[in-house]
C-alpha cells in the first residue's frame, strides 16, 4: 500500500486589536497532482443553512513548481451541495500550495441558534467548525499535519483543534478538516488529572461554573464511552457564548462536539448534561443510509441514551429522567408534523424548523417501544442495548456502519419475529402511542389537549391532542426499568 498524500495546514488569525479580523488559510499538499481541467479544492456555499466564510478580494490562489497556478471558478455539486470549486487551467508538477483569506461570520441579534459550523469571534477569540472556512481537496486519505501561526495574535494566545492544541498530525479524510472543531485566542481548558484524551474549552467566562459542568460531563464522558465498550475515546468539549437571546443546542463532529449559550440564555447545569449526553451518544450509534433512513436511528438513539445513561449512572434522578420524558413528549404528539414520512420530513427540514425534530422524537419513542418488546420477549434477559451494542461492534470490526437491514435482522431475531411492520409503520408517520408498561411502569401517561410545538423558546396559541406524563407512585423507583 503507497503512503498517503501529504497536506500541511498552516491557520493564521490577525488580531486587530479589539477581535480576530481574519483568517489566512495555507495549503501545501504532496502527492496530489491534478491535470488540466481537474478539480483542485471546493467550498459549498451553504450547509444546512450556515453560509461559507466571506473571501478577501483576492480569492483563493495556487502555486507549484512551476509558477502560479491559473485556476478557473464556478459552482457545481459538492458531496453535501452546492459548492464554489476551483479547477486547474494547466498540468501540476510537484507539491501544490493553496492560499487564501477568509472572514469571521456576523450575526445578528434576531438570530437563533443553528448547527454550530459557523465560524465567528467571541470575546477573548474565535471558533467554529472547519465547513465555511476550510477548503475540500479531492477526497482520499492524507498525512494530515496542521499548525498555528499565533505570531499576530495576543501574547499567550492558543489554537486548538478536535484533534489537539498547537502542532497536530494525523492520518485521515480530508473532509475532517471540514467537519472539526477549531478555537483560537484566550482559550482556557479544563481537563481531568493524568493522561485522559478528554478536554472542555471556552473563551468568554459564563454566568455558571463552567468548571462544574465540565466536572460533570466527564463523569458522564467516563460511564458513556465505557458503556460502548470505548472507554478512553478522544473527546474535546467547546464551549460558546452567543450573542443572541434564542441560543441553546450544539452540534457533534469528529470526535468532539460544541454547544452555545447566551447572557439570555443561561443553562441549568442538568440542561447542559442532557444536551453533552446527547452530542456524546453521537460518536457510536450510526448508520449507512440516505438521511430518511438514518436519522431515527443516529438521533433517535442520541437522544434514548442521553436519558437512561445519566441516571444508570447516578447523575440524574428519576425526577429528571420524566422531565426529559415530557419534553420529548411535547417535540413528539405536539408536533404538528408527527404523522408525516420521513421523507417528507427531510424535504421540510431547512424551510420548517418543526420537521427538523421529527426524527428526533419519532426515533425516540419508537426505539423506546422496541426496547419494551425486547424485554418482554426475553422475560427482562435482553434489552436494546443488546441490538445497538451488536451494531456499534460491526461498524467497528468492519469499518463501516451498518444499514436498517442490520437493524430489522437483529431486532426480528430478538423478538422472534418480523419486526418489519412497527419499523415500516414508523417511516410512514403512524403515532406510536405511549405505554404505561414503559419503563417498568414507574411512568404513566394520560391524553390531555396540549400547545402545538413550535420550539424551546416559544409557546403555541394553537393546541392539539398529546399525552402528559406523570409519576406511578404506586410503583416503586427499585421496580425502574431504565
Amino acid at each position: 500500500m503507497s503512503d498517503p498524500a501529504k497536506l500541511f495546514v498552516t491557520l493564521t488569525p490577525w488580531h486587530d486589536g479589539q477581535k480576530i479580523a481574519f483568517i489566512d488559510v495555507s495549503y501545501l499538499v504532496h502527492g496530489f497532482e491534478p491535470g488540466p481541467g481537474d478539480l483542485l479544492a471546493q467550498i459549498h456555499l451553504e450547509i444546512v443553512s450556515i453560509p461559507a466564510c466571506e473571501f478577501s478580494e483576492a480569492g483563493l490562489t495556487a502555486r507549484d513548481e512551476l509558477g502560479e497556478l491559473p485556476l478557473s471558478v464556478s459552482t457545481g455539486a459538492g458531496p453535501y451541495a452546492q459548492a464554489r470549486q476551483w479547477r486547474c487551467g494547466r498540468q501540476t508538477q510537484g507539491p501544490i500550495t493553496i492560499q487564501y483569506r477568509v472572514f469571521p461570520r456576523e450575526v445578528p441579534e434576531t438570530y437563533t441558534s443553528s448547527p454550530y459550523f459557523d465560524l465567528r469571534n467571541e470575546q477573548g477569540g474565535i471558533n467554529g467548525a472547519g465547513v465555511p472556512f476550510m477548503v475540500l481537496l479531492p477526497e482520499q486519505t492524507y498525512e494530515i499535519s496542521l499548525h498555528w501561526d499565533l505570531s499576530h495574535m495576543p501574547a499567550g494566545s492558543r489554537g486548538v483543534w478536535s484533534k489537539g492544541e498547537g502542532d497536530v498530525t494525523v492520518t485521515a479524510p480530508q473532509s475532517l478538516l471540514a467537519f472539526s472543531f477549531y478555537a483560537a485566542g484566550a482559550v482556557k481548558t479544563w481537563k481531568p488529572a493524568g493522561n485522559s484524551p478528554f478536554e472542555f474549552h471556552w473563551l468568554a467566562e459564563p454566568g455558571f461554573d463552567i468548571e462544574a459542568v465540565a466536572r460533570n460531563v466527564y463523569a458522564l464522558y467516563q460511564y458513556i464511552s465505557a458503556f460502548f465498550q470505548d472507554s478512553g475515546a478522544p473527546f474535546k468539549v467547546f464551549a460558546r457564548k452567543d450573542p443572541f437571546k434564542k441560543s441553546g443546542g450544539g452540534t457533534a463532529l469528529s470526535d468532539s462536539f460544541m454547544f452555545g449559550y447566551s447572557e439570555a440564555a443561561l443553562p441549568a447545569p442538568d440542561e447542559i448534561q442532557n444536551l453533552l449526553a446527547h452530542e456524546m451518544v453521537h460518536n457510536w450509534p450510526h448508520l449507512d443510509e440516505p438521511e430518511a433512513c438514518r436519522t431515527w436511528y443516529d438521533e433517535g438513539t442520541a437522544e434514548y441514551y442521553s436519558i437512561v445513561l445519566p441516571y444508570r449512572a447516578g447523575l440524574s434522578s428519576l425526577e429528571d429522567v420524566l422531565r426529559q420524558l415530557q419534553e420529548r413528549t411535547h417535540m413528539y404528539y405536539g408536533n404538528p408534523y408527527r404523522t408525516i414520512t420521513s421523507e417528507a420530513a427531510v424535504d421540510l427540514y431547512w424551510k420548517d424548523r418543526r420537521a427538523q425534530r421529527v426524527p428526533y422524537s419519532r426515533g425516540l419513542f419508537y426505539i423506546i417501544s422496541v426496547d419494551h418488546a425486547i424485554r418482554a420477549a426475553s422475560g427482562g434477559r435482553r434489552s436494546v442495548d443488546d441490538v445497538v451494542l451488536a451494531l456499534v461492534k460491526k461498524h467497528r470490526q468492519e469499518g463501516k456502519a451498518p444499514k436498517c437491514a442490520d437493524w430489522l435482522e437483529a431486532v426480528s431475531r430478538e423478538l422472534g419475529r418480523d419486526a418489519a411492520p412497527e419499523f415500516e409503520a414508523m417511516h410512514r408517520g403512524e403515532l406510536i402511542l405511549p405505554n404505561n408498561a414503559w419503563f417498568g411502569g414507574v411512568f404513566k401517561a394520560r391524553p390531555a389537549v396540549i400547545p402545538q410545538y413550535i420550539n424551546k423558546w416559544d409557546v403555541s396559541s394553537e393546541t392539539i391532542d398529546g399525552y402528559i406524563w406523570e409519576r406511578d407512585l404506586s410503583i416503586p423507583e427499585e421496580n425502574a426499568v431504565i
